[in-house]
């Protein structure tokens, strides 16, 4: 590599100074400060420019809000439940409850009607009536329209 390149010399004096060099590299590098003055220069430049970087900075007071707000950050957070709404409780039961009593209602009233009555045979038949649309005790009797085309 060439090491009297301006441009490499100065990105490595930059590196140097910065501490961006892994150990095999400066290595090397110190060993060129000890055989090159001008690259010593170079470093010392860098060096007086960064160290305006160093300076310590005077300490300014952290507003309270800022404060708050980093414990509110760091500090466990409490989940917000919503409070319970017993109306809405109790309109679910009660809404629970009509459908549970027009569901039994509705299948006792439909078993009553289907409910097989004997015959004069002492048999049970069962027929769908075309009118009443319920279940009838009697004999099956074919009728030419029982499929109706539509």
């Amino acid at each position: 590599m060439n090491y009297q390149t301006p441009s490499l010399r100065r990105a490595l004096a930059a590196d140097y100074a910065i501490g961006l060099m892994p150990l095999a590299a400066r290595r090397r590098f110190e060993q060129l400060l000890l055989e090159d003055a001008a690259l010593r220069v170079e470093l010392a430049q860098w060096q007086e420019s960064l160290a305006s970087l160093t300076d310590t900075l005077p300490e300014q007071p952290v507003p309270d809000r800022v404060w708050k707000g980093i414990t509110a950050r760091i500090e466990p957070q409490v989940l917000h439940v919503p409070q319970k709404r017993p109306f809405w409780n109790w309109l679910r039961a009660t809404a629970a409850i009509a459908t549970l009593v027009i569901a039994v209602t509705l299948s006792r009233h439909c078993e009553s009607r289907r409910t097989p009555t004997t015959c004069k045979s002492n048999r049970w038949h069962w027929r769908r009536s075309q009118r009443s649309k319920a279940w009838n005790c009697g004999r099956f009797r074919p009728t030419a329209n029982r499929f109706p085309s539509g």
